[in-house]
């Protein structure tokens, strides 16, 4: 098959690769669970993280759904997120 650069810039242009989206985005996920939680996100219980990719949420807001959601019974979770005990 000859290879055609017209043909194959249209084809990623119609079909655009969002993996190497998710996974920048999956790294701020987890330099900000480093921050707050001192362990990468896959440390942590599992959460819907291409779902919260997809809806879109910024970084920032999938942790803050998953403390809320995903792993509001583990404890000193929202300690270390919110800063304070409750």
């Amino acid at each position: 098959m000859q290879y055609s650069r017209m043909s194959d810039c249209a084809v990623l242009q119609a079909h655009p690769n969002d993996e190497l989206k998710f996974k920048q985005w999956k790294d701020r996920v987890n330099r900000i669970c480093m921050k707050h939680f001192l362990m990468s996100s896959g440390s942590m219980p599992d959460a819907s993280w291409r779902l919260y990719f997809d809806a879109p949420l910024t970084p920032q807001e999938a942790v803050e759904s998953a403390v809320e959601h995903c792993w509001r019974w583990e404890p000193g979770i929202q300690e270390c997120w919110w800063g304070v005990t409750q």
